[in-house]
């Protein structure tokens, strides 16, 4: 139904009910421009990631080379989400993405991703090293998912990067910059997990070929 300009129901629903009124297009030149700007963002994309191979978006693409197809993927909200818009297609197409807005914003996704373990799917969490703190505890339920069914990957970037690409960095100093935005833990995500019984291990970019 609708209320005022606002409609109530399930989106992917609604948007089909409106696809199926649409006349067809077929292969129109907006359609292949579209198409074509999309392949060249991907290509500038993969050409960036191979300068920078250590950016959040590069670990994003190696969470998700690593993570089936099948597999849903819980992604934390502030630089992880952002940077998911950042990965080329080809890597993010056909995929269940999870996405949610806890109280503060970051809080709730360890809990989130063994939630959605809990219907038998596999699942993947990727998440910034602040949003792992918030929900630490939450790695008590991971103890009762069976591996390889569950799985994140901490973006350990020393807390609140978004804000360095703001103008925001631009008008503070380094000192300002990480005491009043940047946040970082001082936290090691492995032993806090070993703490959990839960295995984990660092990587980096020189590690994410290895399956």
């Amino acid at each position: 139904g609708t209320r005022g300009n606002a409609v109530v129901g399930a989106s992917d629903r609604w948007l089909r009910a409106l696809s199926a009124r649409l006349p067809a297009r077929g292969d129109t030149a907006w359609k292949r421009d579209w198409l074509a700007r999309g392949a060249e963002a991907d290509r500038r994309c993969r050409a960036a990631l191979a300068v920078d191979a250590n950016h959040e978006a590069g670990a994003i693409c190696a969470a998700l080379a690593h993570t089936p197809r099948s597999a849903a993927v819980v992604v934390g909200n502030s630089l992880p989400i952002r940077c998911l818009e950042w990965v080329p297609l080809a890597d993010a197409v056909d995929r269940t993405f999870i996405a949610q807005r806890g109280a503060a914003g970051i809080d709730g996704f360890l809990a989130a991703g063994a939630g959605a373990a809990s219907t038998g799917r596999a699942v993947t969490v990727i998440l910034g090293d602040v949003a792992f703190a918030h929900d630490a505890g939450s790695l008590a339920l991971w103890r009762a998912a069976a591996a390889p069914a569950l799985s994140a990957w901490v973006l350990d970037n020393r807390g609140g990067q978004i804000f360095a690409g703001m103008p925001v960095a631009n008008a503070a100093s380094d000192s300002e910059l990480e005491q009043l935005f940047l946040t970082p833990t001082g936290l090691d995500p492995v032993a806090i997990a070993a703490g959990f019984g839960v295995s984990a291990r660092t990587v980096d970019h020189t590690d994410w070929n290895l399956a």
